[in-house]
């Protein structure tokens, strides 16, 4: 009489790979969860470049102050449309959000956004500095 060969998995074999999984798996969770937070660092640095610059222009051709404002998702500066905001990106703590520009010039002026799903949390961009992390400071505001 011939003897049937075992079938299958042993329960160590099978513990074993469960063991090796959940090493890999803790590894990998970290990782992807910090590269949300970096995403949405980039989409408001992104965001504050794409303002800052369109305040420069508004600067090169008008010699008004302009507003700058977040109103139903979109960028405006000079109530002209520069765009979609990332979600969850607010211009000083609120939207929508209205810059408050009195006293800004065009080689004076500062720009704060901030998006709290990111590790960065404040992105500014001014006049004299351009992009850079952090807050608004008196050196760089009117």
């Amino acid at each position: 009489m011939r003897r049937r060969p075992d079938e299958g998995f042993t329960l160590i074999e099978l513990l074993v790979v469960m063991i090796i999984m959940g090493i890999l798996l803790a590894i990998a969770v970290p990782a992807i969860v910090d590269q949300r937070a970096k995403a949405h660092d980039t989409a408001t640095r992104q965001d504050a470049s794409v303002t800052g610059k369109a305040v420069i222009a508004w600067f090169m051709e008008q010699s008004a102050v302009p507003v700058v404002q977040i109103a139903a998702g979109r960028l405006q500066v000079g109530g002209e449309d520069i765009g979609k905001v990332s979600p969850g990106t607010v211009v000083d703590g609120a939207d929508p959000a209205r810059v408050d520009t009195t006293g800004w010039t065009a080689n004076a002026w500062c720009l704060a956004m901030t998006n709290p799903s990111g590790s960065v949390q404040t992105v500014k961009y001014s006049a004299i500095g351009g992009l850079q992390n952090g807050a608004c400071s008196t050196s760089t505001t009117p």
